[in-house]
């Protein structure tokens, strides 16, 4: 789900990037969002409810654009996340998108979320799609 969740926001960014053209690059562009889904949690197996909570940056600059986002969130069993960070670049070749967000639940225990998206726009394909969902436990 986590998956899914990085290509919509990839694609909500993206749409953003032609609402914006005309954007003045010195100044970014910035709004809140949030999300609600459920996923598995890697360290139970348990299905739980995911809320996260965006604080969006968005930038353009002269050949490229630039996102920013800070993330916040928690889940229907306890946890909370204690680091959340997304980043992607757009330009005439390309997007790219990186994030990582660092959950903590209410015994100590851990869990990681990890994704990279490549997209190649000369060739019109995803070059690198890579997701990780791991219990890094106590």
């Amino acid at each position: 789900m986590f998956k899914k969740l990085l290509g919509a926001l990839g694609c909500v960014l993206l749409l953003s990037v032609g609402a914006t053209g005309q954007a003045n690059a010195d100044q970014p562009i910035q709004f809140n969002d949030s999300v609600t889904f459920t996923d598995v949690n890697p360290c139970s197996g348990e299905l739980h409810d995911v809320t996260l909570n965006f604080a969006v940056s968005l930038h353009e600059h002269r050949n490229n654009f630039v996102g920013n986002v800070r993330r916040s969130g928690s889940t229907s069993d306890g946890y909370t996340m204690i680091n959340g960070r997304d980043s992607f670049v757009e330009n005439a070749g390309g997007f790219r998108g990186t994030f990582v967000d660092q959950w903590r639940g209410p015994d100590g225990e851990k869990f990681r979320v990890r994704g990279v998206i490549v997209f190649n726009a000369n060739q019109d394909q995803v070059k690198s799609d890579q997701f990780s969902l791991t219990c890094i436990g106590r």
